[in-house]
């Protein structure tokens, strides 16, 4: 996913592209990516703007039914000629490029923005009940017919309490 910037005048250039996952090194359950990128060039550097959207194939952390994930995420990277110029951005934000550099490489900084944007408890909804511990049945389809265990007797007191207030 290369980006040419060699002979690019100054000002901002739109790219667009559309990657299979498999070339970004994405898992299995990816589907294309797309990016969208404005590049703002001035005489000492290159301020990029990346904007990316996917989907991905999930199983539900608490109830294991198969769900797609909208992902959608930002970045920004600044591109300098020259390193002195480097202490003005986030270090996470900045690299330092020569100026013959023809094209600027974004494959990488794609995957990782989509690698981050997956969020870390997958779930098909935020109200999603879960499994019955008991019998496994998915309690998003109704109540289960096992019986509530009775409370542990060390818990009284503390049940005791609650009930006082």
């Amino acid at each position: 996913m290369k980006m040419p910037i060699a002979g690019l005048p100054e000002g901002e250039h739109e790219f667009c592209f559309d990657e299979p996952a498999s070339a970004l090194g994405l898992g299995p359950g990816f589907s294309d990516v797309h990016v969208e990128a404005l590049l703002e060039k001035t005489p000492n550097e290159l301020h990029l703007m990346v904007k990316v959207e996917t989907q991905v194939s999930c199983t539900c952390d608490r109830c294991l039914a198969e769900f797609s994930e909208s992902l959608s995420s930002t970045y920004h990277m600044h591109y300098l000629y020259d390193a002195s110029g480097t202490r003005r951005y986030d270090q996470a934000e900045v690299q330092v490029i020569s100026p013959g550099t023809p094209s600027l490489d974004i494959a990488e900084d794609v995957s990782q923005t989509i690698q981050v944007a997956v969020p870390l408890k997958l779930l098909c909804k935020s109200t999603c009940k879960g499994l019955c511990p008991g019998c496994g049945k998915n309690l998003n389809d109704g109540p289960c017919e096992c019986r509530p265990e009775p409370l542990a007797p060390q818990w009284d007191a503390l049940r005791d309490l609650r009930i006082k207030e």
